[in-house]
């Protein structure tokens, strides 16, 4: 049998596709082994470098500064604040030395004999009686301003230091009681006294 020039073509194409994947499978066996090798060459000559230059008089100089600028730094922010917690401690120092006392609802001066001067303050409606959270030793001055009636519109007010005398007649020690009045106004009141 003879073959013929299509029989040599397909026995060429047929012998030149097994030598692609011969060199091709030749070339990724050792392109990935060198990529391994590479790989691994390198890691170890980056690992030998870096302790190489950990060794360097360069690289504990450029330590021993970065610690010293940091250690700096961290010294004078401890200085700040702790120059701050001092101020804070002298300013609630001085407040624990004034003659004051603050309440929920005034407050008391205390004189240097130890006399207290309260003042309290409040809110109180027509009609009310209100007892005053600190007894005073003698009936103190009340002294009265009208906020607003019960549809919440301002009221004309009463000139501030007026006594509340022809408001409420009865200021005691104890307290004192607004008169019934059908304009539904509202109060807001301070007792100043012993």
């Amino acid at each position: 049998m003879k073959l013929d020039s299509e029989d040599y073509e397909n026995i060429y194409l047929r012998i030149r596709e097994k030598l692609w994947l011969f060199w091709a499978s030749l070339f990724a066996l050792f392109g990935g082994a060198g990529l391994i090798v590479l790989y691994f060459s390198m890691s170890s000559a980056t690992e030998k470098a870096v302790n190489k230059y950990i060794q360097t008089e360069v690289f504990k100089q450029s330590v021993i500064q970065a610690t010293a600028a940091k250690a700096t730094e961290l010294t004078q922010r401890t200085e700040a604040i702790e120059a701050r917690l001092s101020t804070s401690e002298k300013r609630v120092a001085s407040l624990a030395k004034l003659p004051i006392s603050i309440e929920e609802n005034g407050l008391a001066v205390i004189d240097p004999t130890g006399k207290k001067f309260f003042l309290e303050s409040g809110v109180a409606k027509d009609g009310e009686a209100v007892k005053f959270h600190n007894a005073f030793t003698f009936p103190p001055t009340v002294i009265l301003s009208t906020t607003g009636d019960m549809f919440g519109s301002y009221a004309e007010r009463i000139t501030p230091g007026r006594p509340v005398n022809p408001y409420a007649p009865k200021v005691t020690n104890q307290g004192f009681s607004l008169r019934f009045s059908t304009n539904h106004r509202t109060y807001s009141w301070v007792a100043l006294g012993q």
